[in-house]
């Protein structure tokens, strides 16, 4: 006697497949596009490491520290979530440069944008320490790019070069009498150096004494710009005769007035 029909095996072991294959796709599908975070934008588009940029965008985590931020390798865990944008700070990285930003939740992992890492504007010294206008002046320091522009007292200065460590300049005309100090500041973009003092004049520069007048044998302070910081290296003299200089620095002498 024939027994009852079976389905074949073959076809159920497909269906069983096909019904894996929705049920891991549709969770894979969900996992990627339904709960994974989106960045829309970054304000700023580029920043110095430890500054703070914000992130707009979908499926964050509600808890700001869940939120981890990815530099290329290098993360850090977002420090605040408000009005829908994450705030975080830019952690270091090896090198300036444009590199993969994405958000890391329980969730998933966004896709990248690109986010523009640049090196802190830092302005660390003038050389020399005092010119005239239309005097070459290097201002060392880093983070300096094309477009680097130089202000001295407010007046605006012609860039003659450019590197990552080094801004040459030109002295613009300026008011005042020789010897008066003047700021010195550069910009890239809307980042600017700290103001550094730049002297009207050639160095070394005599800008004042303390006292104005007295004897031989007085201790006397020259203060100006463009001493040499050891007192020997610094020759002083009074009428022609040699005085002895008992402390030096770059902007004051220590002298003991001659005979």
């Amino acid at each position: 006697k024939k027994g009852p029909d079976l389905p074949d095996w073959r076809l159920l072991a497909l269906a069983a497949g096909a019904v894996a294959v929705l049920v891991g796709g549709g969770w894979v599908g969900k996992r990627l596009f339904f709960t994974a975070p989106q960045v829309d934008s970054v304000q700023p588009a580029q920043a110095e490491p430890g500054q703070t940029i914000s992130l707009r965008g979908q499926r964050f985590d509600g808890d700001a520290e869940d939120n981890v931020v990815w530099f290329g390798d290098r993360s850090a865990a977002a420090f605040s979530f408000a009005d829908g944008a994450l705030q975080v700070k830019v952690p270091a990285v090896p090198h300036a440069g444009t590199v993969r930003l994405q958000v890391e939740t329980g969730s998933g992992r966004s896709k990248a944008v690109p986010f523009g890492v640049v090196m802190p504007l830092k302005a660390a010294s003038l050389d020399p320490a005092g010119a005239l206008p239309g005097d070459e002046v290097v201002l060392h320091g880093s983070g300096f790019a094309e477009g680097a522009s130089v202000t001295v007292g407010g007046a605006a200065a012609r860039v003659v070069s450019t590197e990552a460590a080094a801004l040459r300049f030109e002295m613009p005309k300026l008011e005042g009498a020789t010897g008066s100090r003047h700021e010195v500041v550069a910009s890239v973009g809307d980042r600017r150096t700290k103001a550094l003092p730049l002297y009207l004049g050639r160095v070394p520069l005599v800008a004042s004494f303390e006292p104005a007048r007295g004897v031989a044998g007085d201790l006397v302070r020259i203060r100006g710009a463009g001493f040499a910081p050891g007192a020997d290296a610094n020759a002083v003299t009074f009428d022609g005769v040699p005085a002895l200089v008992v402390a030096a620095s770059a902007l004051e002498l220590a002298v003991v007035v001659p005979p």
